[in-house]
């Protein structure tokens, strides 16, 4: 199960094909196309968990983590703040949040790319 990870000893649950988020995370990871919808789901779910600048969703006391598939997005609000998001897309991003002013893809080196206004 790469990219699962148990975080919660407790669990009885044990992650398995048929369970949606799983299927989900399977083809994902797998590099098979995502519909809008799941697309969509994935980004809605990561930012609005309590891990709002991570790359996982968790469920059940299972991780599960997106971050192959998923963008390091740098955000510009209109009223002078900026914070880092990952996303797949920045039109999936855009959806969630308000009062973006700018976004921008940042590299896994940090740099800059792809300015978006």
């Amino acid at each position: 199960m790469q990219y699962i990870r148990k975080f919660n000893p407790d669990t009885t649950y044990t992650p398995k094909e048929g369970h949606p988020l799983y299927d989900l995370h399977q083809k994902a990871i797998k590099g098979l196309p995502l519909t809008k919808e799941e697309k969509r789901h994935i980004t809605n779910s990561i930012i609005n968990s309590s891990n709002t600048h991570g790359t996982t969703i968790k469920l059940l006391g299972w991780e599960f983590d997106f971050s192959p598939i998923l963008h390091k997005i740098l955000v510009y609000f209109s009223y002078g703040h900026y914070e880092v998001f990952y996303a797949i897309s920045k039109t999936y991003l855009k959806e969630q949040l308000a009062s973006v002013s700018k976004m921008t893809y940042i590299d896994c080196d940090g740099k800059v790319k792809k300015p978006y206004d």
